[in-house]
């Protein structure tokens, strides 16, 4: 295994020229079932009899492992709308309606997932007659005739009363206690082109797209629901959906299933489409650069683990997802998943899931270069854990140096599958099998700390000339002149930028992460101008921000 310094330095210039604004995401990826396989292998609408024996098996597998969400899927047929030309069932051929099955899941502990772009008109309603709910505008005056789309009918978002429906359908859900909202074939709408059909729309200026997000958001962020955005094409490094989303898919979907969909698809090729990268491992492993703990999620599209050849593989699937913070969107049945339930219910991954964990490779997001196969990241408390994965046809030996981490010494060290301390050491070698992985939690227990550490931010220009001092145990700069506003920083164990450095945390006290190679800055801000003494602990990585008046007794907390 190298270690690839050279590449990872690339990534903070990658984050500059697109100047990408995460925001902060109140969301953690969600554990869910879904009826894709049913109606992927069927092609056709799941029956609600077995949706409800669905759900059943869900209720009393995997609903206590944090399974907390059923979400609907597509291929609905004489679908029912109501009055304004909302949807209000899955299928015309089911007994209940969307809001009776969203009372029944809360009634379980459970909740309602719905698959549904607001951006879709029904023809039959705005042909006869509806008006957008709140207003006297048809609902015919927002589609455009002449617009010559596939499978759709789209809002013109530039017209009076398009506003008003796209948020009243995410309304009319909301209203329904439904809290995530999964729209697809947003590539169709931005720009009508698919790569497989070619024309398929018309394709719009940006403005229109970003609008049609950006209403999305706002009605979701005003009733607390998470957004998932699929299909989109994710353009100048998915900027636009990095504003708009809560998660966004970054692969071609499941499909048949198998380790050809997860692996070997198209591996190694971007394209400039949707989607850039054909499967999951490539998409989770290049998208790495824009997720991140409280930022954009990564979805890496459905699970179908009947359909993968052994164990290995299964575990290296559910293992990737997890690892880049990404959801468990479990796609087998009641009547296919034989053997595999013991997968999906592995408490010491799901604690992962739990703790809002956000795994990166360490060395590169390049998915071409096999030193990508190694990932890691923190827990909240400190605790660092690593993915060893295997790629290949061949048994890798996977190394692991604890100094990658940003430590010395020795660390404590376990295996997430095998579910077993492998004692005290000071760094890790495993041969790992083709498809397979070794999962590790990795708790340093030395007393080393680093040689240095310097400390760089708005306030200094970006340049590492603040040293710090290590004072019992813990890295400090005083009197550190910052002016009141917004500010940014990181810390760094060299003064020029070659070696490691920590940030990608919010506030004036938290805990940092290793950002090494791009990942994000500590954003902070300052109430007036004055003196700050810094802190950093280079070991559990809190730090804290605190006025230098408030250590000689001149602060009142």
């Amino acid at each position: 295994m190298r270690h690839m310094k050279f590449v990872v330095l690339i990534m903070p210039f990658l984050a500059m020229y697109f100047n990408i604004q995460a925001q902060s995401n109140p969301f953690k990826a969600p554990l869910y079932w879904n009826p894709y396989e049913y109606n992927f292998t069927t092609d056709g609408p799941i029956p609600e009899s077995e949706w409800s024996a669905n759900i059943d098996w869900m209720d009393q597998n995997l609903k206590q492992h944090g399974y907390h969400m059923i979400c609907i899927d597509g291929w609905g047929e004489n679908v029912p709308h109501d009055q304004y030309g909302y949807r209000t069932s899955h299928d015309g051929s089911w007994t209940h309606d969307y809001a009776w099955w969203s009372n029944n899941l809360q009634s379980r502990g459970m909740e309602l997932g719905i698959y549904q772009n607001p951006l879709w008109i029904d023809r039959y309603s705005a042909d006869n007659g509806a008006l957008i709910k709140g207003t006297t505008i048809p609902l015919s005056s927002l589609i455009d005739d002449t617009e010559n789309a596939l499978w759709f009918t789209w809002v013109q978002v530039d017209r009076p009363g398009a506003e008003e429906y796209v948020k009243g359908y995410i309304q009319h859900f909301a209203d329904m206690g439904v809290t995530y909202l999964r729209v697809d074939f947003l590539s169709w709408f931005e720009d009508g082109y698919d790569k497989n059909l070619g024309t398929v729309g018309v394709n719009r200026p940006h403005s229109e797209y970003e609008t049609a997000l950006r209403w999305m958001k706002e009605a979701c962020d005003a009733n607390g629901m998470f957004l998932s955005l699929v299909m989109p094409h994710l353009k100048n490094e998915a900027a636009t959906e990095i504003e708009y989303g809560h998660m966004v898919r970054i692969n071609e979907d499941v499909g048949h299933g198998g380790w050809q969909r997860f692996n070997d698809f198209e591996r190694g090729i971007r394209h400039s489409w949707w989607s850039q990268w054909y499967n999951t491992f490539d998409g989770y492993t290049y998208w790495s650069h824009i997720s991140g703990r409280n930022k954009m999620i990564l979805d890496g599209d459905f699970i179908r683990l009947n359909t993968m050849a052994n164990d290995d593989e299964k575990k290296t699937v559910i293992s990737l997802n997890l690892m880049a913070g990404g959801p468990l969107s479990v796609a087998d049945q009641y009547n296919t998943i034989g053997n595999d339930l013991w997968l999906y219910q592995n408490t010491e991954m799901l604690a992962l899931n739990q703790d809002g964990f956000v795994g990166k490779p360490l060395f590169t997001n390049d998915p071409t270069d096999e030193s990508s196969q190694v990932w890691a990241g923190q827990m909240s408390n400190g605790d660092w854990i690593v993915g060893l994965f295997n790629r290949e046809e061949n048994t890798r030996n996977r190394s692991l140096d604890f100094s990658w981490l940003g430590f010395s010494g020795n660390a404590s060290v376990r295996d997430l599958w095998a579910h077993q301390d492998l004692g005290e050491m000071s760094s890790y070698a495993v041969d790992v099998p083709p498809h397979g992985c070794v999962i590790l939690k990795v708790v340093p227990t030395g007393s080393g700390h680093q040689s240095q550490m310097n400390v760089a931010g708005t306030f200094t220009g970006w340049s590492l000339n603040i040293s710090m001092s290590l004072v019992n145990g813990t890295w400090e700069a005083r009197n550190v002149n910052v002016n009141a506003g917004d500010h940014q920083l990181k810390f760094a164990n060299t003064s020029d930028w070659s070696g490691d450095d920590w940030g990608d945390a919010n506030g004036l006290s938290g805990t940092a992460s290793l950002t090494t190679g791009g990942g994000s800055n500590i954003t902070f801000n300052i109430g007036q101008n004055g003196d700050y003494d810094i802190f950093f602990d280079d070991q559990s990585l809190a730090y804290s921000i605190v006025d230098s008046g408030c250590n000689s007794g001149g602060c009142i907390t």
